[in-house]
């Protein structure tokens, strides 16, 4: 089945193209080294706007710098890509990583992006991320795709995140605008760092425009 973006997600990842534009150009700059190709999308709090940024990265990847992506559903609590994406949630990440399948890459609608989604649920979540076989699937992964996106778990609320850190090659902590207080992101960036991640940037979602929005950076 391939998987059919939601209009409205597609609809928000078009409408912020600018944006994009700015976020994949850094990407690629960072990476420019061929070192830094699997993220890990992550934030303080849960609903901070995650599951958005990491669809919009992959999409800005794979669409306008023609590279070929795969985005994982690496949120076990909550996952959302199968709905976004309008497929079943079938085998995904966990089944890969116990051996128990070996293809479970679904392609999309958009060229060069394709989807592996949660898989089937698992008593420990952060025993499956402490462990050497979630490594090695990334490992075995970034072998196939030029770029590999994880939209994970808040730190906030779950161990996944940070015992998974040390596992990718860039991490990106998505902020909320106005509701994320600094204090909160510093104790989140400076846990993530203890835990051996590399934090490669912040993505500062939601935000709220006081004036005509062509008019930042202008005055």
């Amino acid at each position: 089945m391939t998987g059919i973006l939601s209009p409205d997600i597609k609809k928000l990842v078009e409408k912020n193209s600018r944006e994009l534009s700015e976020i994949e150009g850094n990407l690629l700059s960072t990476a420019k080294d061929g070192q830094v190709r699997v993220f890990f999308i992550t934030s303080c709090n849960a609903s901070e706007g995650k599951t958005v940024t990491a669809i919009s990265l992959a999409y800005a990847l794979s669409r306008n710098a023609r590279r070929k992506v795969l985005l994982i559903d690496g949120n076990l609590h909550t996952p959302r890509l199968h709905e976004v994406f309008s497929i079943d949630a079938g085998s995904g990440l966990t089944d890969l990583c116990y051996g128990k399948v070996r293809d479970v890459e679904r392609d999309t609608e958009l060229q060069d992006l394709y989807v592996i989604t949660h898989g089937a649920s698992v008593e420990n979540t952060a025993d499956l991320f402490r462990s050497v076989d979630f490594k090695t699937t990334l490992d075995n992964l970034k072998q196939k795709f030029d770029y590999v996106i994880v939209d994970g778990c808040s730190v906030i609320g779950s161990s996944d995140a940070l015992v998974s850190a040390k596992c990718f090659d860039g991490i990106i902590l998505v902020v909320e605008c106005e509701k994320t207080t600094w204090e909160i992101a510093e104790t989140v960036q400076n846990k993530l760092k203890m835990s051996g991640g590399n934090i490669i940037g912040a993505v500062l979602n939601k935000r709220k425009y006081y004036i005509p929005r062509f008019l930042y950076g202008k005055i």
